[in-house]
């Protein structure tokens, strides 16, 4: 018995399955991952503007404006997303070589990363200084 018999149109051998269930498994596994990436991100990016918190009141006081602040935060964030694109993308090339799907995935990475730091970041930057600095 053939192992083409056995398994019909899918192949076991080194653990690949052919055709189209290959592209669906990915397609369910790459969704699938975007959420926690996401959430820990957020939580990330709530963490270090909370730590921060003096600082980005420092600033205010000192004249720094929103998107100043929103920038310095932001741009930290998004020097790690890139080198994450730059590092995943050899690793990607290898299963799939579309490159137009690589540019298409790190503009997206880098805009959900840009807006979930962005958010946390004007929340930090529209607090109030004074009550930021009455911790100390």
């Amino acid at each position: 018995m053939h192992l083409t018999q056995l398994w019909g149109s899918r192949s076991c051998v080194l653990g690949v399955v052919g055709g189209q269930h290959l592209q669906e498994e990915r397609a369910i596994c790459c969704r699938a991952s975007q959420y926690p990436a996401c959430l820990g991100l957020l939580g990330l990016a709530s963490y270090t503007a909370e730590q921060r918190t003096k600082e980005i009141g420092v600033r205010k006081v000192l004249g720094a404006s929103v998107g100043q602040i929103v920038k310095d935060l932001s741009q930290e964030f998004m020097m790690l997303v890139v080198a994450a694109n730059v590092v995943g993308w050899p690793v990607a090339y290898r299963v799939d070589p579309g490159v137009g799907l690589y540019v298409g995935c790190g503009v997206a990475t880098v805009l959900i990363a840009f807006l979930t730091v962005g958010y946390q970041s004007l929340r930090a930057a529209g607090t109030d200084p004074v009550t930021a600095l009455r911790h100390e």
